[in-house]
């Protein structure tokens, strides 16, 4: 069964295995995909891996949709403008071998990666422009700049889990998972916008996975930071074709932000 989201179709199901989903999924906990991406991501096909669910009885054939499918996810408006948009999608059987050539050591620029992390040269442009957004949004609920950005990597040579035949966006170092971010204590020149608890003017850390959706009285004010990083990031296509979140499964604990050929948003 599947439900509209802001912008596409989101499954409702138990479980990933057998989910039928329209998008390039994240890094730690991806959903398959359509054999759509056939002729959507260069070719890509899909098949189950070994030891996953049966498939529903009601799948479309491999190569073919259902007459009642939603609408195919469209490409991005400037697609093969980017470098990366030319790498093919379809992954080899057998062992995997994913390219190296571009792939970079990246710290941050605006913002400080307590870890540092490989991604593709020519993504790295994209991150920063994450790093910049987020430190515009911090400085209007927050009052200053977050101190770190906290991840879950970016390059992984791997396929779309549950996908034997099509390489995840972090194969090419062209995706990454944001946590969350740390915030140093507030200094004399850096007030409290009006509104802010005070408690707010100590260190704190705020995270996908216990602030995106938090109705608690103590952290609710946080949602007001994740929410208005996601409107931004989603009303510039320019930066990131994939954006999943808490409403897409596997992703309850991470922003994935890639730039695949494809344009879908599901915070």
């Amino acid at each position: 069964m599947l439900r509209r989201g802001r912008s596409g179709w989101v499954p409702l199901c138990a479980g990933l295995a057998g989910c039928i989903v329209f998008t390039l999924a994240g890094a730690h906990a991806d959903a398959p995909v359509l054999p759509l991406l056939e002729e959507q991501a260069a070719g890509a096909t899909t098949s189950p891996e070994p030891g996953d669910a049966p498939a529903p009885s009601d799948e479309a054939p491999e190569g073919q949709l259902a007459a009642d499918a939603p609408p195919p996810v469209p490409q991005r408006g400037d697609v093969g403008s980017y470098p990366l948009d030319t790498l093919s999608r379809v992954a080899p059987r057998g062992r995997l071998r994913c390219p190296t050539d571009g792939l970079v050591t990246y710290r941050g620029t605006h913002l400080r990666f307590p870890l540092p992390v490989a991604m593709h040269r020519d993504f790295v442009p994209h991150v920063q422009r994450l790093e910049e957004v987020a430190i515009e949004v911090a400085r209007e609920v927050y009052g200053r700049a977050p101190k770190t950005m906290l991840h879950r990597g970016a390059y992984n040579c791997r396929r779309i889990r549950g996908v034997r035949d099509t390489f995840s966006e972090h194969a090419f170092g062209n995706a990454i998972d944001l946590k969350g971010f740390d915030f140093y204590g507030a200094r004399g020149d850096e007030p409290l916008p009006e509104g802010a608890p005070a408690h707010l003017r100590r260190s704190f850390r705020i995270t996908v996975e216990r602030d995106f959706r938090s109705d608690d009285p103590l952290r609710a004010y946080h949602r007001r930071f994740f929410e208005r990083l996601t409107e931004r990031l989603a009303a510039d296509p320019s930066w990131f074709g994939v954006m999943l979140g808490p409403s897409f499964p596997g992703h309850h604990d991470h922003l994935h932000l890639d730039r695949a050929p494809l344009r879908y948003v599901a915070f």
